[in-house]
């Protein structure tokens, strides 16, 4: 056995003293460990301590990544035993499957907002039955496990509402977002808007909004209803569940949560 490789399996052994850190170290070893000890079995000579460390930090950053989310999902899903927790998924095929997928999507998440978001998504699936609510959350996951920290942090700016003086005077809701103010409300968007804006898109959860209705604007932008059932579960998990609704769809408002 390689350098890397021994390295890549002496973290996962010092997480198996729970069952949280066997299931976690037990999926990253599979999927993490072969594929980079692989990569870099070439490595020698004095570069092979430096590769090896740099597996076991990787290793050591998804596990505790990993394992906070499923803590997250435990708490959430009002079970204070995480063990009981995950013994609980593991009886069922489908949980299993919504488990497996959470884990490697926050893994390799940097975004404490994404890891809190699949916490959430894990929590409603593990909670329920019905098939459909266990694969809607995962649509979910597997949609959140595209998104990068930028793609989180247009998102939550979706679910407010841009600063208008005029709709706040006459009592009215402002209308959606142009792009241009997104940009401004967030300069560190700029660069990458555009494929921040095409990937959201693409994934159904932001869709622009018809002009003409009150204004010719044509870049305004609003989260769609998946996009509002993502970025629900965000609000889940941070504990202040906003309304996410009133998103106007033409010149209606739907507002059925209110």
């Amino acid at each position: 056995m390689s350098e890397l490789a021994r390295s890549g399996k002496a973290v996962a052994l010092d997480a198996t003293g729970t069952l949280v850190g066997s299931v976690v170290s037990a999926i990253l070893e599979r999927d993490l460990g072969p594929q980079l000890a692989g990569a870099a079995g070439g490595v020698a000579g004095a570069f092979a301590k430096e590769a090896s460390s740099f597996v076991g930090r990787l290793f050591a950053d998804r596990r505790r990544r990993a394992t906070s989310m499923v803590e997250h999902a435990s708490e959430a899903a009002g079970q204070p035993d995480v063990d009981e927790f995950l013994t609980k998924l593991l009886g069922d095929e489908h949980h299993r499957e919504l488990l497996y997928r959470s884990i490697q999507a926050a893994a390799q998440s940097t975004s404490e907002a994404k890891i809190k978001t699949l916490a959430s998504a894990l929590a409603s699936g593990s909670m329920s039955g019905d098939p459909a609510v266990v694969d809607e959350s995962l649509v979910v996951v597997d949609t959140l496990a595209q998104l990068e920290a930028p793609h989180i942090r247009l998102l939550e700016l979706l679910t407010t509402e841009p600063a208008d003086p005029a709709a706040a005077s006459y009592g009215f809701r402002p209308w959606p977002w142009r792009q241009h103010q997104l940009i401004e409300a967030d300069p560190g968007l700029s660069n990458a808007f555009d494929a921040l804006l095409a990937r959201l898109t693409s994934l159904g959860m932001v869709t622009a909004f018809k002009a003409g209705h009150v204004d010719y604007a044509d870049d305004r932008v609003h989260l769609t209803r998946f996009g509002q059932i993502c970025m629900g579960y965000l609000a889940e998990q941070a504990g202040d569940a906003e309304d996410l609704h009133g998103q106007r769809e033409g010149s209606e408002i739907t507002d059925d949560a209110r």
